[in-house]
């Protein structure tokens, strides 16, 4: 499934709505909705086969998902960019003028002032040709429902 970037939305498909109800038929794959955990402010939902997995605030309104390659695709700029090297998604983002900061705990990177942060779990032990796996996205709060 295809997702892109939208610094007004996180996501454009998330654009003029955040309510859970719309989250789901917007994206229209099955979920399985995951219990509140003490690390969640709200229970979550994990739609397909391991596509994504989205966060809601306690008022129900998205707040971030995750996609997960191979199933989602993230383009940023025109860039498809998961599953692809680390030493790429630097180069990508290099060439695109955006500013990075590797992550301290050595499982990635992120941009945009730590509101999308791309993970590859093998970064820390085999750098630069670690496989970006999945990416996080802060989803700016609206109230739009």
């Amino acid at each position: 499934m295809k997702f892109i970037y939208s610094e007004a939305d996180g996501l454009s498909i998330f654009r003029g709505m955040r309510n859970r109800k719309a989250v789901r038929e917007s994206i229209g794959l099955s979920y399985l909705e995951l219990p509140k955990t003490e690390f969640s402010e709200n229970s979550t939902d994990a739609f397909g086969e391991a596509v994504l997995k989205a966060w809601y605030d306690a008022s129900n309104n998205i707040s971030g998902v995750q996609l997960y390659h191979p199933a989602a695709e993230f383009y940023f700029s025109g860039l498809q960019l998961l599953g692809i090297f680390m030493k790429d998604l630097a180069a990508c983002l290099r060439v695109l003028g955006v500013e990075f900061e590797y992550d301290e705990d050595g499982t990635g990177l992120n941009i945009k002032s730590n509101t999308v942060r791309f993970y590859a779990p093998d970064f820390f032990d085999i750098g630069e040709v670690a496989v970006v796996e999945a990416v996080y996205i802060d989803i700016p709060k609206r109230n739009l429902n």
